[in-house]
């Protein structure tokens, strides 16, 4: 459990991955609510791609799947949640996908290998 807040602590200090991908994020929240915890890791990336290799942690729901599977790990529309893919592309489209269902805290992680370098996995 303490690797996993480590790990969490550090995906929040992740700026981007991709150098060729803008990282994005959705807006704050509005209200001041006190910042949720644990954060969610996924990996929007098929599911051959996530048995191949992934962030320790990380749930596997496909960028394509994201508004009909997000409810398996949160219905919490504040909750922190990160996203990453390949190279940020199918995270930057999940993000919108979560962003239009109401999900505030979003944020594109951009791509596994960065990432992965990134965290030391």
């Amino acid at each position: 459990m303490k690797h996993l807040a480590m790990f969490m602590v550090l995906m929040l200090t992740v700026s981007g991955c991709s150098s060729d991908e803008p990282t994005e994020r959705s807006a704050p929240s509005t209200s001041q609510q006190a910042p949720q915890s644990p954060q969610f890791v996924i990996d929007v990336r098929s599911a051959a791609e996530f048995d191949t290799g992934h962030i320790e942690g990380a749930v596997n729901i496909p960028h394509d799947e994201i508004g009909t599977r997000i409810a398996e790990v949160t219905e919490d529309k504040d909750q922190a949640i990160v996203l990453y893919c390949r190279s940020g592309g199918r995270a930057g489209i999940a993000l919108r996908a979560l962003q239009e269902l109401g999900y505030t805290q979003v944020e594109n992680a951009g791509g596994y290998r960065s990432l992965k370098e990134k965290l030391g996995q």
